[in-house]
């Protein structure tokens, strides 16, 4: 019987006599004190070393449960703030309630780049520019924060369609796919940046894979590697137009010839908190058959009502190539997918179509 009402009470749940800890606390403006809601939150041992991220709620609120009693650190990062000192926080027996984290609004850039006007700079030369440095410090933090809320979990309701153009020779055919899913990462995955310095951002198919090139785009962990900041030209030349949309245009370039296809394009900042708006690139020096600007994409950004930024609309774009072969009877057919072409032709690549992929968030679930 006592074994009986043993259980009963476990099932009942009856409190443990242990009790887990927790760390909670608010994010605010130190200006305003306005709570600074989509804070990235970051949880740390004595070390530094990352335990737990959470995203500050519309209250700016936070909550870490702890594994137990210990000496805890507390990192925040939000746009447009200046990066917080590290905040120590020591856990004995109960619940500590963390007295509110202020931050600093970063100051605004504006007013130096339009005093300026224009910049240029190449390879290390960048850290050398105050203004070019502060950019695309801005754009790298506004990268790392977006990747690191898409690495909590929470799940992105997204809509992509996927159109491929045809040009034949009884006319253009469409064909447009429609697809929803959760978007759980970045939409844009690159690969290894090593294997991008060496080998480029776009190579042709192996007889295996078919005909055609696989393009490669770049995404956080390329734009800001030492050997692309190494091998690339940045530069801003402020307008009125931009001035009055209140935006900042970091253009980047290959600084010089290569043999290896490359990428250019744009970091579109805010002004008044250097949150990364839009970001775009163009593959360069592709084949000759293939027009500069055939090949490229753009990710454009914005704050959720849950504070969070996020990528809201994104646009991957290629050619399809084929081969255009012409026989010694002057017969021409145009042959593509992964056919192989007749015996003997005199042949050279064409490109006769194109594939693009559109995608938009549609909900944010979770915050």
């Amino acid at each position: 019987m006592r074994r009986l009402r043993l259980l009963v009470l476990l099932v009942l749940g009856l409190p443990s006599l242990g009790h887990a800890q927790a760390i909670r606390g608010r994010v605010v403006d130190a200006v305003q004190g306005l709570p600074v809601a989509g804070a990235l939150v970051e949880l740390q041992d004595s070390t530094g070393r990352a335990l737990q991220r959470g995203l500050a709620s519309p209250t700016g609120g936070y909550r870490f449960v702890v594994p137990g009693p210990a000496a805890y650190r507390i990192r925040i990062t939000a746009i447009g703030f200046t990066l917080r000192p590290v905040e120590m926080v020591r856990v004995s027996d109960a619940d500590v309630v963390v007295p509110d984290l202020r931050l600093e609004p970063a100051a605004t850039i504006l007013p130096d780049v339009v005093a300026a006007g224009k910049r240029r700079a190449c390879g290390r030369e960048i850290l050398d520019d105050p203004l070019l440095g502060r950019l695309l410090e801005g754009g790298r933090a506004s990268l790392t924060l977006i990747e690191a809320t898409l690495g909590l979990g929470t799940r992105f309701t997204v809509q992509e369609v996927v159109s491929r153009t045809m040009d034949l020779s009884r006319g253009k055919t469409v064909r447009a796919d429609t697809s929803r899913r959760e978007l759980a990462a970045w939409p844009l995955q690159s690969v290894d940046p090593e294997i991008l310095r060496h080998e480029g951002f776009s190579r042709p198919l192996t007889p295996e894979e078919g005909r055609g090139r696989v393009y490669h785009g770049p995404d956080l962990r390329v734009l800001f590697a030492d050997w692309f900041l190494d091998a690339h030209c940045y530069s801003f030349n402020l307008n009125d137009k931009d001035e009055a949309a209140g935006i900042i245009r970091v253009k980047y370039e290959p600084k010089g010839k290569s043999k290896l296809v490359d990428v250019s394009g744009e970091l579109v900042l805010d002004a008044t908190n250097m949150a990364l708006r839009e970001f775009t690139f163009v593959h360069r020096n592709l084949p000759s058959h293939i027009k500069e600007g055939k090949a490229g994409g753009m990710i454009a950004f914005a704050r959720l009502e849950s504070g969070a930024w996020l990528p809201v609309r994104w646009e991957i774009f290629a050619p399809i190539e084929s081969n255009f072969v012409t026989f010694q009877g002057g017969r021409s057919i145009t042959i593509g997918g992964n056919r192989a072409p007749p015996p003997r032709p005199i042949g050279r690549p064409i490109v006769n179509g194109s594939v693009r992929l559109t995608g938009a968030l549609l909900d944010a679930r979770g915050n």
